[in-house]
Order: structure tokens, then C-alpha cells, then sequence
């Protein structure tokens, strides 16, 4: 893949789809929300107070779980704010970083953060980098705190690098996705924007066993990892589905920064600034693999503790 300002070569990851549900019992709180432990940390936030971007395919409005978080966002495909999901994948990862905590479907990591719906990718996940730039540059004007990044490239593209150069100083935390990548060689296969990793915070899947996902991309730009396989959330029409990929690891991240974020806001009266948001990242991470960092888990799992 080559970036380029005429090109549409901006891609989702491939992704698993493991199982879609017209409803499921009750209230599910999947692993990954039990893993990374954010219900520790709800009796302080649930990430109130707090903006999320999610670049990607857009998100359902409409959808139960997700309605009551979204506060708005943009259509750079068709420049329009009509951001419906015509691809599913914005709508899991939305689930997954805000999922509303209302005793339906399920529930995300920071389910009471604001959302808002950036669609960079058209309904078959692919989308210009122009459009990316634009809704990095929205999600500075627009004052988010956090913004999510789950699709890549496997070339460097020196406009996109600079927008996130901004996003950095504006004091947004940018979350990333590895890649799925992985090959037999271990070779260094994390894509862009991860490979970025002095920008971002770049996220490789795990297991319900904290086992590297077969697919997780590895390289020494990987800084964390959260869970990745058959996660559970949010999808079209007020459905659910079970996907797998470092796209879903990525929101975990990002739900745990707008809780960071959100304690800070409360506590402080200001929020953390990106690098000392990786500090308190590297503080809960349970290592995994080698001790220190490694190419297949960064510094470990994220964990509250």
C-alpha cells in the first residue's frame, strides 16, 4: 500500500467476524472489559466529561448502547454530518470504548465518555488519506482528548505524520491499532499510523489467555496490548457481533485513556498531557513475554489497578 493525496489506499485491517446477534441476555460485560479491569476505576469515572474521536466507517446513531454517548462528529466521504455506519467496524469499536452502561447488550471500558463519529473509511473500509488528515485536524479544532485509530497503511505518508505531529501538541492522545500482520518470521510488520510509535500509542491484540493474537503484528513499535479476539460489542442495527483484530484491542487503550482522563479532569482540573498519559499507561501494564519490552506485547497488558 502507498500513501498518497489522490489515492484511496487507507484500509481497514482484515477482521474476523466471528458471530452476530440479534440481542444477547441481560447485560454482558465481555473479558476485555474485565481484563483490562476498568470496573476498578468506575466508582471514581466512567469517563464523563471526557471526547473520544473515532476515525473510522462512522457509527450507528441509532443503535441503544451507543445513543446516548454520541455528541456528534462528520462524514469526510461525503462531507455531510450524516456518519451512519455503512460497514459495521466504527460502530464495534464505538461499543467497545463507550458501550452505555444500561442493563442491556453490553458495556465499554469508559461507558459514559462522549463519542464522536469521524467516517474517514466508505463501507468497504477504505478510505484517502486526505480524509484522515481532515478528521485529525477536526479532532483538533473540536477539542477532543482522545481519538482512535484502527486501520493502516504499510507506507509512511509525511502529510499524515505531520497532522499527528499536531494532534501530539494540541494535547490529543492518539490510540493506534498494530496491524495483522504477524508473519512466521517475527519480522517487524506493524503498520502505519502505529509505526509511529513517538506519536502514538500503538496497541497489539491478546487472548482471553494473554496469549499474543496469531495475527498481532509485532515490531519494537508495539507499546501495549489489550484483548483482541472474539470481542464482543455493538454492530448495525441494533445488533451485536463478536470481531477480532487489533482494531478492537486499540479501543480498549482508548477507553482506558478517557478514564485516565476523565479521574484527571475531576482530580486535577486539567487533563494529562500525551506523554504523561503513556507514563500512567506504562504504570498499569502487566508485563507479558520477555521481561520488559518485547516486539510481541510492548510493555505488557493494560491493567487498572
Amino acid at each position: 500500500m502507498n500513501f498518497d493525496l489522490h489515492d484511496t489506499d487507507l484500509h481497514l485491517f482484515p477482521y474476523r467476524i466471528v458471530r452476530i446477534m440479534q440481542r444477547v441476555p441481560a447485560q454482558v460485560m465481555d473479558y476485555g472489559i474485565s481484563l483490562v479491569n476498568a470496573p476498578a476505576v468506575w466508582r471514581k469515572t466512567k469517563g464523563q466529561n471526557i471526547r473520544v474521536g473515532i476515525l473510522d466507517t462512522g457509527i450507528d446513531r441509532s443503535h441503544p448502547d451507543l445513543k446516548p454517548n454520541i455528541h456528534g462528529g462528520y462524514n469526510f466521504i461525503n462531507n455531510t454530518k450524516q456518519f451512519d455506519d455503512d460497514n459495521g467496524h466504527g460502530t464495534h469499536v464505538a461499543g467497545i470504548i463507550a458501550g452505555t452502561d444500561n442493563g442491556v447488550g453490553i458495556v465499554g471500558v469508559a461507558p459514559q465518555a462522549q463519542i464522536y463519529a469521524l467516517k474517514v473509511l466508505n463501507n468497504r473500509g477504505v478510505g484517502s488519506d486526505r480524509n484522515i488528515i481532515a478528521g485529525l485536524e477536526w479532532s483538533i479544532i473540536n477539542k477532543m482528548d482522545v481519538i482512535n485509530l484502527s486501520f493502516g497503511s504499510s507506507k509512511s505518508n509525511a502529510q499524515v505524520r505531520d497532522a499527528l505531529v499536531k494532534v501530539k501538541k494540541a494535547g490529543i492522545v492518539a490510540v493506534a491499532a498494530a496491524g495483522n500482520d504477524a508473519n512466521k518470521n517475527g519480522t517487524d510488520t506493524v503498520d502505519y499510523p502505529g509505526r509511529w510509535s513517538d506519536l502514538v500509542i500503538t496497541v497489539a491484540a491478546v487472548d482471553q489467555h494473554l496469549q499474543r493474537a496469531s495475527f498481532s503484528s509485532q515490531g519494537p513499535e508495539v507499546m501495549l496490548a489489550a484483548p483482541g479476539v472474539d470481542i464482543l460489542s455493538t454492530y448495525p442495527n441494533n445488533r451485536y457481533v463478536r470481531l477480532s483484530g487489533t482494531s478492537m484491542a486499540a479501543p480498549h487503550v482508548t477507553g482506558v485513556v478517557a478514564l485516565l482522563q476523565s479521574y484527571a479532569k475531576a482530580v486535577r482540573n486539567k487533563r494529562f498531557m500525551p506523554d504523561q498519559v503513556r507514563q500512567q499507561l506504562l504504570e498499569h501494564a502487566i508485563d507479558l513475554g520477555q521481561p520488559g519490552r518485547d516486539r510481541n506485547y510492548g510493555y505488557g497488558l493494560i491493567h487498572l489497578a
